[in-house]
């Protein structure tokens, strides 16, 4: 690892984290299947994200959690919290690759709301770019798409996917606003915190008692959604951004592969379609200006 540069070794943690990021999803979908809800699902991630904290709010290097900004802090963990619910029910709703291909609007949700609230403006390229990856969405989400065995797409799964990706684009702009004061840990702790104490009522309304499989399943998860978040911060600590962000896209062919192979979802070639577009328009948003 040594011998690599800061952009390599960046874009390793990334691939690490677009790879546990799908399994995750997979382990999702599968505890969907077997009658655990979604929002039970976020719970038990919740839960664990918070415990994978803990390590660094104890000692003498403890972040500090005290904040001057409640009102944004509560924004934040509110939109965020229905984001959370919303992602892990489109994963349990939807095709693996095609909840990863719809995740992947957030950075075109991103430029339109750059413009509409922090008055920015991007290049023509930039803006055709973002209009086809809208367009790919239309194309994705087509009349009659379904999967090969005639498995049809859930509009309600759909709608979550669509929703997740806008509201995290909602969210990343609020923490890009808590950044200038707040510190990471301190950001991750309460939206962490408040995460656990917001899907717990949801999960406790469609509450099912895992038995020892789930169990381990539900551990699981966590882990890897603790993970993968892990290695997105050493990612985005090491390598420069520009770089290595176009790595995180790998998650939908990981995504698609677990499909296939554990889950018998094979698209077809209009929703292939689809992603492929929303894949280049993404990578165009992310380099042109």
């Amino acid at each position: 690892m040594n011998s690599l540069s800061a952009n390599q070794r960046g874009a390793l943690w990334l691939l690490l984290s677009a790879a546990t990021l799908a399994a995750m999803s997979g382990f999702s979908k599968y505890l969907g299947g077997t009658g655990i809800h979604a929002f039970q699902i976020a719970f038990f991630r919740s839960v664990f994200g918070l415990l994978a904290l803990l390590p660094f709010l104890v000692g003498k290097n403890r972040a500090p959690l005290s904040t001057g900004r409640p009102f944004l802090y509560f924004v934040r963990c509110a939109i965020g919290i229905t984001s959370l619910m919303a992602y892990f029910y489109s994963m349990t709703a939807l095709p693996l690759a095609l909840s990863a291909a719809l995740s992947f609007t957030r950075p075109l949700f991103l430029v339109v709301l750059a413009i509409l609230f922090l008055g920015e403006t991007i290049g023509w390229r930039r803006g055709l770019a973002t209009l086809t990856g809208f367009g790919g969405v239309i194309v994705l989400l087509h009349p009659g798409a379904a999967l090969a065995q005639n498995t049809a797409i859930s509009p309600d799964g759909a709608a979550a996917a669509v929703y997740a990706a806008f509201s995290m684009a909602v969210v990343l702009l609020l923490v890009k606003k808590l950044s200038k004061t707040e510190q990471p840990v301190t950001l991750l702790f309460w939206f962490t915190l408040a995460s656990v104490a917001g899907t717990a009522w949801p999960a406790a309304m469609v509450w099912h008692a895992p038995n020892p499989l789930q169990w381990s399943e539900l551990v699981t998860v966590g882990l890897l959604g603790s993970l993968a978040q892990y290695a997105i911060f050493r990612a985005y600590q090491i390598g420069e951004a520009s770089v290595v962000g176009p790595v995180d896209n790998s998650q939908m062919i990981w995504a698609g592969l677990i499909g296939s192979l554990f889950f018998g979802e094979i698209p077809d070639g209009v929703t292939g379609a689809g992603v492929l577009i929303i894949l280049a328009s993404t990578l165009a948003v992310l380099r042109w200006r």
